[in-house]
C-alpha cells in the first residue's frame, strides 16, 4: 500500500446552517453524512428511523437515504429494487426466498406483511415513508440527503424541511428542476474533466457541487478548482485510506459507513502517551498499542501530532499509513458495535510524537 501524505486538522468545526447554504465551514471542516443513516448489520436497520436517531447520537450532521415508489406510488425509503436483503416476513420473521420487487407491492402490503431486519424485535419496524423520515430528521435536527430520481420527493422535502435538505441525483434535468423549487444544496455526478463539470454546475446554479465514488477523480487540483468556484465536493463511501486522502485533497462532505468525526457526548475513557507507556520518540519498527473494554455501540477518535512515518491501525481493520516531514496533526475516528476499541501504532522510521489523545465513547 502506498503511503498517504495528508493533514486533517483536529479542530473539526460543527457545520452551521445559513440562508445561502448548508456548509458554513472552512476547507478543513467536512460535513459528516451517515450513509443510509447510522446502521449496523442485523442491529440498526439501514434507511430506518432508528438509523436517524443513532446518527444523531453519534454526532453526524446529516444522513443519506434512498427513495423508491411502491406499486400505488407511495414514496418510501429503500435502497434496493427488491426488499429481500433488508426485510423479513412480519408474521414469523422468516427470510424471503423469492425476489420481491418493492414496485410490485402496495403500501398496505409492504406495511402489513414485512418488517426491517433486526435482532431486537422492537427495531423490526415497517419501511418508513419519505414523509416519516423527513419528520424524524426535522425532529432530530438532522439534514436529509435524498438520493432520489423522483421529483415528487423533492417537493415533499422542500415542504417539510424548507431549504435544509440535500438533493443528490445523477440527472441534470432533475437537478435543474430541484433548483426551481429550492435553494437547497444539490449534488450531481462529475465529469472526468473540470471544464465540463464547472459548466454543468453553473447551469444548475446556486449552492451545488459533485458527489463521486471514483477516488482517482478527487485529485488536489480537481478539488481546488471546484472549491475556488464555491462548489462542494462529496467523497462517497470511500474505503478507509482513500476516504482520508479525499479529505486532504479538498472534499468538503464525507458520506461514510464508518468514520466518526466528532460527537457531542462525554467520552467514557481517554488515553494519552502515558497510557501507552511510551516516550515521545519511537524508534523505527517500534510498536505501541492499547485496548479497551468491549461495548455494544461505541466510537473512537484518535488525535496524534508527529514528525516522521507511522502505520496506525484502529479496531484491527482500519489501516492508515502516515508520513509527515513536519509536525502535523491527524484525526482518525471510527464507529463500531460489539467490539473493543483498539489502537496499534508502529513507527516506520524514527518518529517524534508531539501529542497523542484517544477518546472512547459509548452510545
Amino acid at each position: 500500500m502506498r503511503h498517504l501524505l495528508f493533514t486533517i486538522l483536529t479542530n473539526i468545526a460543527i457545520c452551521t446552517t445559513t440562508t445561502s447554504g448548508l456548509l458554513a465551514q472552512s476547507n478543513y471542516s467536512p460535513l459528516p453524512v451517515a450513509h443510509r443513516g447510522c446502521w449496523f448489520t442485523n442491529q440498526i436497520p439501514e434507511n430506518s428511523i432508528a438509523a436517524i436517531r443513532t446518527a444523531k447520537r453519534y454526532g453526524y450532521k446529516a444522513i443519506e437515504c434512498d427513495v423508491k415508489y411502491t406499486k400505488d406510488s407511495i414514496l418510501v425509503i429503500m435502497h434496493d429494487g427488491t426488499i429481500n436483503r433488508t426485510m423479513r416476513k412480519a408474521s414469523d420473521y422468516s427470510s424471503l426466498t423469492t425476489p420481491i420487487n418493492i414496485s410490485d407491492l402496495t403500501w398496505a402490503e409492504l406495511r402489513q406483511d414485512y418488517v426491517l431486519t433486526a435482532e431486537e424485535p422492537k427495531l423490526r419496524t415497517p419501511v418508513p415513508t419519505l414523509e416519516e423520515l423527513l419528520l424524524a430528521c426535522k425532529k432530530e435536527n438532522i439534514i436529509p440527503m435524498l438520493h432520489s430520481q423522483i421529483y415528487e420527493s423533492y417537493s415533499l422535502a422542500q415542504k417539510i424541511m424548507g431549504n435544509q435538505w440535500i438533493c443528490f441525483t445523477e440527472h441534470d434535468s432533475l437537478a435543474v428542476a430541484a433548483r426551481k423549487i429550492s435553494d437547497c444544496l444539490i449534488l450531481v455526478d462529475p465529469q472526468q474533466d473540470t471544464i465540463h463539470t464547472l459548466e454543468r454546475l453553473q447551469a444548475i446554479g446556486g449552492h451545488c457541487g459533485i458527489s463521486t465514488m471514483k477516488k482517482e477523480l478527487l485529485t488536489e487540483s480537481f478539488c481546488k478548482k471546484l472549491r475556488d468556484h464555491g462548489y462542494e465536493i462529496q467523497s462517497s463511501i470511500f474505503k478507509t485510506p482513500d476516504e482520508v486522502q479525499a479529505l486532504h485533497n479538498g472534499a468538503s462532505i464525507l458520506l461514510t459507513d464508518f468514520s466518526l468525526l466528532g460527537c457531542d457526548i462525554k467520552p467514557v475513557d481517554s488515553w494519552n502517551l502515558s497510557h501507552f507507556k511510551s516516550s515521545k520518540r519511537l524508534k523505527s519498527h517500534e510498536t505501541i498499542s492499547m485496548e479497551g473494554d468491549s461495548t455494544r455501540y461505541g466510537g473512537l477518535i484518535l488525535k496524534i501530532r508527529f514528525i516522521g512515518a507511522l502505520e496506525v491501525t484502529v479496531n484491527v481493520n482500519r489501516h492508515y499509513h502516515l508520513i509527515h516531514p513536519t509536525s502535523e496533526t491527524v484525526a482518525i475516528g471510527v464507529r463500531y458495535t460489539d467490539d473493543k476499541p483498539t489502537i496499534k501504532i508502529t513507527a516506520k522510521d524514527d518518529t517524534k510524537i508531539t501529542s497523542l489523545e484517544a477518546q472512547i465513547f459509548e452510545f
